[in-house]
């Protein structure tokens, strides 16, 4: 796959990711092992892969975020997102109330 999200390298440390948006890449951001110290905040990272990708490529393994470095040593916050892996992502509440037609 050739085209990437945000990538915080092994050796990167004490930097500020922020107000980003990262979709459609095969993956969106990923901080790689090594990396501490870095905020991770307010990103809007959705759709990577792009399901297009994830169908015809099953093992792409492609994610929003994807934290690799050592737990704890970088700080992930308010980022949305819909599939992470060693990172949470919020529960998404669009504050839309379901009605039945005429009510």
């Amino acid at each position: 796959m050739t085209n990437f999200g945000i990538g915080i390298l092994g050796t990167a440390a004490n930097n500020l990711v922020e107000a980003n948006t990262a979709v459609g890449n095969s993956n969106g951001i990923v901080v790689f092992a090594g990396a501490g110290g870095n905020q991770i905040r307010q990103n809007v990272v959705v759709g990577n892969p792009p399901i297009q990708v994830s169908n015809s490529v099953p093992t792409g393994g492609g994610v929003d975020i994807w934290d690799q470095s050592t737990p704890g040593t970088n700080t992930f916050l308010g980022n949305m997102c819909v599939s992470s892996v060693n990172v949470a992502c919020p529960n998404v509440n669009t504050q839309a109330v379901p009605r039945k037609p005429g009510s």
